[in-house]
């Protein structure tokens, strides 16, 4: 992998977390999903040997334990994105939702995930051939001045032998109190979703609390359409997300 070459350059050697997954291909996932990593196998080795190179950055909350900021403008230039927003410190909530992102993505190793918003304006319009007026947007009303799918949220795509892809969606509740994030998503992502034939959308939480209430929120746009909505549990143990507790390792 691309990943591993950049490591192997730059002294940082790789360390199996599990039978099927090595650090390169872990990180593959990372700079290209998630950008953040909260490391949960023994990789003790493998992260002081990154921090002193100054790949990750650590973040320590109240309970001890720790987010490792993967910021290596060597590790972006590999996907060609040296100067990325993703190398930027970012808030509690965005850290725990590119966790959540990132852990929905290595739920499903089996799955093609469209990498980039340039990757899913390429699929749907230049594969599909869909109009470029029903891709959910932000910025300009003009195509050329706005940014495609701006929510980053996981897209995912198998290929189908003589038929229509189908196409997963995944909207990730990071922990709202209200739907009201899922309604604006729903909201731009309406003419996407009425135009492709073969479909699904994915709510991805790490609580069944809002399961019913997300269900009963697509139906009322999607009541009489195909496109159908399932729930998924991240039964992960995240940390406790408050700047209160909040401070950089130095």
């Amino acid at each position: 992998a691309a990943i591993e070459q950049a490591l192997s350059s730059s002294g940082t050697r790789a360390f199996k977390i599990h039978d099927a997954t090595s650090i390169p291909e872990l990180l593959d996932e990372v700079v290209l999903h998630g950008r953040l990593g909260l490391m949960r196998q023994s990789a003790t080795r493998f992260l002081q040997k990154a921090m002193e190179r100054e790949h990750l950055r650590p973040i320590e909350y109240a309970t001890g334990r720790h987010v490792y900021h993967l910021k290596a403008k060597l590790l972006y230039s590999v996907i060609n994105q040296p100067d990325s927003q993703n190398r930027r410190e970012k808030s509690d909530r965005e850290i725990k939702l590119r966790l959540m992102q990132l852990d929905y993505v290595l739920d499903h190793p089996d799955r093609k995930f469209l990498e980039s918003g340039s990757a899913k304006v390429e699929f749907f319009h230049s594969n599909l051939r869909l109009p470029m007026t029903t891709l959910p947007r932000r910025g300009d009303q003009i195509p050329s001045h706005s940014r495609f799918f701006p929510d980053r949220m996981p897209i995912a795509v198998t290929e189908k032998r003589g038929d229509f892809p189908f196409v997963s969606f995944a909207f990730v509740d990071e922990g709202q109190r209200s739907l009201s994030s899922l309604e604006r998503w729903l909201e731009q992502h309406d003419a996407l979703l009425h135009t492709l034939p073969n479909l699904e959308v994915v709510y991805v939480a790490d609580s069944p609390r809002n399961f019913d209430g997300a269900e009963h929120q697509f139906l009322r746009r999607f009541s009489n359409s195909h496109v159908k909505i399932r729930g998924h549990l991240l039964e992960y143990d995240y940390p406790l997300w408050s700047m209160k507790y909040r401070r950089a390792t130095p």
